[in-house]
């Protein structure tokens, strides 16, 4: 179908709807017709060519959700901070320089995404949104967050990976309604002891950082699921982290490790433990009570063997081992009959298996 044909099809359709697609299209700009659906509440632009929104877009006073990611925006037109009843606002993967102020006067907005533009700094007054549940903004260019972040009372989620930031900003502290932490890829050299004043957090992203040493305070956080220090440059892990006792997900990879303390196999809720790209060279045997593990990741380790610790591990999906010194499998693999993916690839096999598992050993490879 013609795509102006298409697209005119849709917009006629959102009159009756409230609810207008016009993602994917190619779109240089927005068409005027849209100007007239006064009644609608969902606008998806996104994946377009757009450099600008329209100035008239504020007129749409029904707007509740705004989506116009990777597009090409440089700013937003004045009239956006009309739209009193903006819950989402999407304005991810585009070319902003600077937080779009007029958001501080939709103080409806609920969740606002403005990952990956050129954002540097955010305006002391630009945070006060006292709705706001769920801020995105990574891959951008900012060295700092303001105090007044600490107005939006109901931020929950909060995502500043990949910015400059050099430290976790102090504006998180007094939120203790925070569930989600991620201040990955920030040259972090270290987490502040305050973090265990963030009682309600269930996930913490702190990978690609400096981090030698970990605070007392982040074994206090007792509700935490999902932890992520991979790629850092921690040699220890501290016998607490066994406090953790509602961990799922533990990501320790590509760190400098020897071995792992006597305390982690105790973790009863763990299901995806990442060790990958350390310098093990065994397990505790405590190992094999971690019945619940679905997903093991070892490789790129100087490992001669797998692990006998692990024989009992019978509900192991995921076992990834590549990389490592391995010169046969053992036996006892056999008995993984859950196995969906093993990966075992770069090991110094002297006979390579065909089959594990009553499977044929391509057959569990990580597809390419």
């Amino acid at each position: 179908m013609d795509s102006y044909v298409l697209i005119h099809e849709r917009i006629e359709r959102a009159a009756d709807s409230a609810v207008l697609d016009l993602s994917g299209l190619g779109l240089t700009h927005i068409p005027e017709e849209v100007r007239g659906l006064s009644g609608l509440s969902w606008l998806d632009v996104a994946d377009n060519s757009l450099t600008e929104l329209p100035g008239w877009l504020g007129e749409l006073g029904s707007l509740t959700w705004l989506e116009a990611g990777d597009n090409r925006l440089t700013r937003l037109p004045e009239s956006a901070g009309d739209l009193e009843r903006l819950t989402l606002a999407d304005l991810s993967s585009n070319k902003l320089a600077g937080f779009p102020q007029q958001f501080t006067r939709t103080r409806s907005l609920v969740r606002l995404n403005l990952a990956e533009n050129r954002i540097g700094d955010i305006p002391e007054d630009a945070c006060q949104l006292p709705c706001l549940t769920t801020l995105d903004l990574h891959g951008n260019r900012l060295s700092g967050i303001p105090d007044s972040l600490v107005e939006a009372t109901e931020l929950t989620v909060v995502d500043l990976s990949a910015n400059r930031l050099g430290e976790v900003p102090d504006a998180l502290r007094k939120l203790s309604g925070l569930s989600v932490v991620q201040v990955a890829h920030n040259g972090l050299r270290e987490l502040p002891e305050w973090l265990c004043e963030l009682v309600g957090l269930t996930k913490l992203v702190v990978n690609g950082n400096e981090l030698r040493t970990l605070p007392e305070g982040l074994y206090g956080l007792i509700e935490l699921r999902r932890l992520d220090l991979g790629a850092n440059q921690l040699s220890v892990l501290p016998e607490q982290l066994g406090s953790l006792r509602s961990l799922t997900c533990l990501d320790v990879s590509d760190n400098l490790l020897q071995d792992i303390p006597e305390s982690l196999p105790t973790l009863p809720s763990l299901t995806r433990l990442d060790l990958r790209g350390n310098q093990l060279t065994s397990l505790p045997q405590r190992f094999s009570k971690l019945r619940g593990l679905t997903w093991l990741g070892l490789s790129s380790n100087p490992l001669s063997r797998l692990p006998d610790c692990l024989a009992e591990l019978h509900g192991l999906v995921w076992l990834k081992i590549a990389h490592a010194s391995l010169t046969s499998l053992p036996g006892w693999l056999d008995g993984f009959r859950k196995l969906v993916e093993l990966d075992v690839e770069g090991n110094p096999f002297g006979s390579k298996p065909t089959h594990v598992a009553g499977q044929r050993l391509e057959d569990l490879s990580p597809a390419l």
